[in-house]
């Protein structure tokens, strides 16, 4: 089952951790994916609680399991194995619940890696999409019937994560996690998202955690102004307070229908997140039928942008391109050689380094710059391309110079528009 852009709400289940955490106080290690091999019953029985409350989608117990973040607890060996038995669970808790399993969908969840991607970490972009691939790969293995790439908060990291998915054959939904603020703590705001990751391919866009619902509603709408793709909302059972060293969450199913309520008319899909439990799924199952037809706000398909964390800008006869030459030394501080006001195309000359050195430097200036207009490329080379994509937060121009077939297949993977 896909996500789709009209019929009834569809609804997902609500959080996996905070719920497995109460029900099994004594767990040594907060890394509750590993529940999948030690007490896979109580895994399975949260996911059989959720379809009996009304959940039509479940969500494996994976979030964690990729081979980055589970390295640094012991755990990096059991990565393939995690995520196989994680979606099998699921798959499991389905077969008890009806017998059947079309009518019902396993969504293969995929979480950040918890590290920092060049220049702010020592990850480079290829290392985080191998990572992403193995596990989307071991999830599709286990039975998992699409992917759900959760919580992201770096467009970059959420790029390799969904280049990484689709190449595994299954439908994706990459959704990013917005503060009180209404920015990710990269800085990326709603309309940025959700134009970026359409235009990357990911078949559903979603927002979740991050906040309780009361930013929803509006971050919702602005979604559904800047894409036609169905989405999904899955918000915080209200802001976390500490209670004796205890995250506790406030709100109670109904106040979070209540707060989230204004969103729903544009939403195919909608869940809960940490400090819910399968009574937020009951209530909001109760609703779905009301919501059979989706508000539909979204610009025409005609419509071309670029964007970058903080930015979209439609491509017209009015957007102003400045091509800019650049050398090898330029690349030390970028500022001095942009124009304002416009799109800057950088044509680099002279510019020849290993590709994971290019690709920190030219994400250091991009961190530098801070430049309110997305910026853009003027190249034939495809390793300079892909260097400049990965390092690059958003959807940038791309001039290709020559006949290169190279060249216009990075732009198209890594989310480049040929212009």
């Amino acid at each position: 089952m896909v996500l789709k852009s009209s019929g009834e709400l569809t609804v997902f289940d609500g959080a996996i951790g905070t719920v497995a955490q109460k029900r099994v106080p004594e767990m040594e290690d907060s890394l509750t994916d590993t529940l999948n091999l030690s007490q896979p019953e109580v895994i399975k029985n949260i996911h059989f609680d959720y379809l009996t409350a009304g959940a039509r989608v479940l969500t494996t117990n994976t979030f964690s399991s990729n081979e980055i973040r589970l390295s640094r607890s012991g755990y990096g060996e059991k990565a393939k194995e995690l995520n196989e038995r994680g979606a099998m669970l699921a798959r499991k808790a389905i077969e008890d619940y009806s017998g059947k399993t079309k009518e019902i969908s396993v969504a293969g969840s995929i979480g950040p890696t918890g590290e920092t991607l060049v220049p702010l970490g020592d990850w480079t972009f290829d290392q985080f999409k191998a990572t992403f691939h193995n596990q989307a790969k071991a999830l599709k293995q286990g039975g998992a019937d699409w992917i759900i790439i959760e919580t992201m908060e770096s467009l970059r990291e959420a790029t390799a994560a969904l280049t990484a998915s689709k190449r595994v054959g299954l439908p994706v939904i990459t959704s990013l996690s917005y503060g009180n603020r209404g920015r990710t703590s990269y800085g990326v705001v709603p309309a940025s998202g959700a134009v970026t990751l359409d235009y990357l391919g990911s078949d559903a866009l979603g927002m979740n955690c991050g906040t309780g619902p009361n930013p929803y509603p509006e971050i919702i709408k602005t979604y559904s102004q800047s894409t036609s793709k169905p989405l999904l909302a899955e918000a915080n059972a209200g802001d976390p307070r500490l209670e004796d060293e205890e995250a506790v969450y406030d709100l109670t199913p109904e106040q979070y229908l209540e707060r989230i309520r204004p969103g729903l008319t544009y939403l195919s899909g909608v869940g809960s997140c940490c400090g819910s439990n399968p009574s937020f799924t009951k209530i909001l199952a109760g609703v779905a039928p009301e919501y059979g037809e989706i508000t539909k706000l979204g610009p025409g398909n005609e419509t071309k942008f670029i964007t970058n964390n903080s930015t979209v800008v439609p491509l017209n006869g009015d957007t102003e391109f400045e091509e800019v030459k650049v050398n090898a030394k330029d690349l030390r501080d970028l500022k001095k050689k942009v124009v304002d006001d416009k799109v800057n195309m950088l044509d680099f000359t002279g510019v020849s380094r290993d590709p994971e050195e290019l690709e920190n430097v030219l994400a250091r200036q991009f961190l530098q710059l801070r430049s309110s207009n997305p910026l853009g490329i003027v190249t034939n080379d495809s390793d300079l391309l892909k260097a400049f994509l990965t390092a690059y937060p958003g959807i940038c121009p791309v001039r290709a110079t020559g006949n290169d077939g190279s060249v216009r297949a990075v732009a198209k993977k890594y989310g480049g528009l040929l212009i």
